[in-house]
């Protein structure tokens, strides 16, 4: 699938039923109110009313999936296209040709930048358990106030291990003799 764009033209998307043709996105003028009846090529059944959500967004599925030119022209609003776009459920090469095509007509915001991943856990320890190689295994020192919580295995930063009282401690009962 490719986009086409020259200097002057208008931006296009490669029609991705057969690839045979190209649809110029500001032709893409069909009405987007009231009732129309679509071929029944577009396996859409009986009148579709444009003011339903579910049936405009039913509707321009079919035309992008199975429709040429001629039916998206006809049938396909660019300003309801985008509004809708994102309901739309399409493959992901067909997703994947208009969503460029739109983003570089301007009409869909540019895709938000890749995620930093933030590494997590104490020592930075693998989701085996294992420490990463340069990793002492250690417990960061805590943010003041706070106790750390040490993990089966580790040492505490003082390299002692921590003594946990007994929950009955202090509550000894005498035997009798």
């Amino acid at each position: 699938m490719l986009i086409e764009s020259g200097p002057g033209q208008a931006h296009a998307a490669v029609w991705t039923a057969d690839a045979s043709a190209t649809v110029e996105l500001s032709r893409l003028s069909a009405p987007a109110h009231g009732h129309i009846d679509p071929p029944r090529h577009l396996l859409v059944a009986g009148p579709v009313n444009l003011d339903d959500m579910a049936s405009k967004v039913g509707l321009y599925r079919a035309c992008l999936l199975l429709g040429g030119p001629y039916d998206m022209y006809q049938w396909i609003n660019l300003a309801e296209l985008v509004r809708v776009w994102p309901l739309l459920d399409l493959p992901p090469g067909i997703a994947a040709c208009w969503t460029r095509a739109l983003r570089d007509a301007g009409l869909l915001p540019a895709p938000p930048p890749p995620a930093i991943p933030v590494r997590r856990g104490i020592g930075s320890a693998t989701p085996t358990g294992r420490t990463s190689p340069g990793s002492t295994g250690r417990i960061p020192p805590a943010p003041t106030g706070r106790t750390p919580v040490l993990v089966a295995g580790q040492t505490s930063p003082s390299g002692s291990r921590p003594r946990i009282p007994s929950p009955r401690a202090g509550k000894r009962r005498k035997r009798p003799a």
